[in-house]
């Protein structure tokens, strides 16, 4: 009987060979490093986006202290009282009890002992009874401030920056706030604010 020579349809067809298998190997590696490369990558991505720019909470502070004397107005019971490290003043508050904005008074002050410059705003019946404001904000790491009021001296015919604000029945023609802050976003800044009441 001549021999015949069969085909092993089993071994062939259900294994795989050694190079099949250093290619799938090389393919699960490379799709494992992608994965892995794409996933750091948005990590980076999301804590670079999570970190506060420098200066971010300073432009804050100084961008509320801007809307809060836009509107400052002169309302009995309320005075204007400026000082160097030291300002009051009535404007539009949110009030809680009212659950809308209402008038009200915003204190800025600094805190020498915790170096923060201090916001507090409180509604009128606040100021009535003598009790602190409803909203407190602080702005820290601040090492000194001072406020100065722009207004025309009727003496030598100029106008002058004064240091404190003795006339509570009027306004300034602006009011600029000079903060030096320390630490990593440290430096000067300067906000100047002129009130468009004081003209009228």
């Amino acid at each position: 009987m001549p021999y015949i020579k069969k085909k092993n349809k089993t071994a062939k067809g259900q294994g795989l060979t050694f190079m099949e298998l250093l290619i799938v190997s090389a393919l699960v590696g490379v799709v494992a490093l992608a994965i892995y490369g794409l996933l750091s990558t948005g990590l980076r991505i999301w804590e670079t986006i999570q970190k506060p720019l420098p200066g971010e909470d300073i432009n804050i502070f100084l961008d509320r202290f801007q809307s809060d004397l836009k509107n400052c107005f002169l309302f009995e019971g309320i005075d204007f009282s400026g000082a160097q490290e030291s300002l009051a003043f009535a404007t539009f508050v949110p009030s809680r009890r009212l659950k809308k904005e209402t008038v009200g008074q915003a204190l800025y002050y600094y805190d020498a002992n915790n170096k923060a410059l201090m916001r507090e705003l409180g509604d009128f019946s606040d100021v009535y009874s003598g009790d602190e404001g409803s909203l407190k904000q602080d702005l820290k790491k601040v090492e000194s401030v001072k406020f100065r009021y722009y207004t025309f001296d009727e003496l030598t015919k100029r106008y002058i920056w004064l240091e404190e604000w003795l006339t509570p029945e009027v306004l300034p023609q602006a009011v600029r706030l000079e903060l030096e802050i320390g630490g990593i976003d440290g430096g000067v800044f300067t906000k100047t604010v002129s009130l468009l009441v004081a003209d009228f």
